[in-house]
């Protein structure tokens, strides 16, 4: 007997992303109503050009480039970005035991409705 899964198509993709990198639960992003826009098509041309053609190396030739003109994202809101802000100090964690720090390659400013949240850093 086959089980039928209910998938929402909302979260369908993903699915489909590497468990590596930027991990986000269905439940948060359902939570906060966060739902990815449909690809048309020129998305999906723009989206092949900036994707690597063989699998040797990362997926992306440039992600800046990538989260700038696909996902729209402005270098001053971006620590870290060509252009935009440094990291914070309070996003990088040293680790004494193991003698490293973990840091952040890149951290997106919350765009606050308020002033009292005007620096938080995600």
């Amino acid at each position: 007997m086959r089980v039928e899964t209910f998938r929402d198509p909302n979260f369908e993709w993903l699915d489909l992303v590497q468990p590596t990198g930027l991990v986000v639960a269905k439940s948060v992003l359902k939570n906060f109503g966060l739902v990815a826009e449909r690809q048309t098509q020129v998305q999906s041309a723009e989206v092949a050009a900036q994707l690597r053609a063989n699998t040797e190396g990362p997926a992306l030739h440039d992600p800046w480039a990538f989260v700038s003109s696909i996902l729209g994202w402005e270098p001053h809101l971006v620590a870290g970005a060509p252009g935009g802000p440094p990291i914070p100090n309070e996003l990088m964690v040293r680790l004494p035991a193991h003698d490293t720090t973990l840091a952040p390659t890149w951290a997106v400013r919350e765009l606050a409705r308020t002033a009292r949240h005007s620096n938080c850093w995600c």
